[in-house]
């Protein structure tokens, strides 16, 4: 296989890219998010990344808007480091959400009694929620790069770049669902507070292949390797 070399800008399926350096939309659209109870930008992955605090309970970044990706084909990428292990419950480090087909997605690092793991899922809201999991005791001390894809009929998750499994998924939802992107919190933005760095997401409509993960997760900070022949 042949990689062409470019820039994750001129990938026409790209929505929105948040480098996190503050709450300005790198990508083509613009989506400029709102900064809730003062999140901070420190030195993260690459440049500076929203730091949610080590006890957040209230902090989010979010934007009224599901990007123009309803219930089909997605992918969101990002980086994260938390600043506390999760001692109970779940950090949803981002959901998008559409209220029209009552849809979201996805990716989360939950207590599971004990035994931590990441999530990556789609969401049916009021009929059920396709999840993979990645068992880790992620700690305090490490980033790590995850993603999630779907492709109109499965969720696949992805960890530092390697495919983790796929479920099969399709539908839509019957309830819940609003026009909304949160980061570090649920779409609600009233529960599942990340207390973590979370550093350059990009979303896309269309759901990319492992080899383009694995491309962002050894490119990241602006310079992709996204097509390929």
């Amino acid at each position: 296989m042949e990689f062409i070399s470019n820039s994750l800008f001129s990938n026409a399926a790209l929505k929105a890219y948040w480098r996190l350096s503050n709450t300005t939309d790198s990508g083509p659209n613009g989506y400029t998010l709102t900064n809730i109870n003062t999140v901070a930008f420190s030195a993260g992955k690459y440049g500076n990344c929203a730091d949610f605090s080590a006890t957040n309970t209230n902090k989010n970044l979010h934007i009224d808007s599901s990007l123009g990706i309803g219930n089909g084909a997605c992918t969101i990428s990002l980086w994260v480091k938390n600043r506390a292990e999760v001692g109970s419950g779940s950090y949803r480090y981002i959901e998008k959400s559409q209220g029209a087909s009552h849809v979201s997605y996805i990716i989360g690092y939950e207590y599971n009694s004990g035994s931590p793991r990441f999530s990556f899922g789609r969401a049916r809201l009021g009929v059920a929620t396709e999840y993979i999991y990645y068992p880790i005791t992620a700690g305090t001390a490490n980033w790590y790069h995850l993603a999630v894809t779907y492709d109109n009929a499965n969720v696949k998750g992805y960890f530092n770049g390697a495919y983790v499994d796929s479920v099969a998924a399709s539908g839509d939802g019957t309830s819940g669902g609003i026009d909304v992107t949160t980061i570090a919190c649920n779409r609600d933005q009233d529960a599942n507070f990340s207390s973590a760095y979370i550093d350059d997401i990009a979303i896309f409509g269309a759901s990319l292949s492992a080899a383009q993960i694995k491309s962002i997760y050894r490119n990241m900070g602006g310079s992709f390797l996204l097509n390929f022949v």
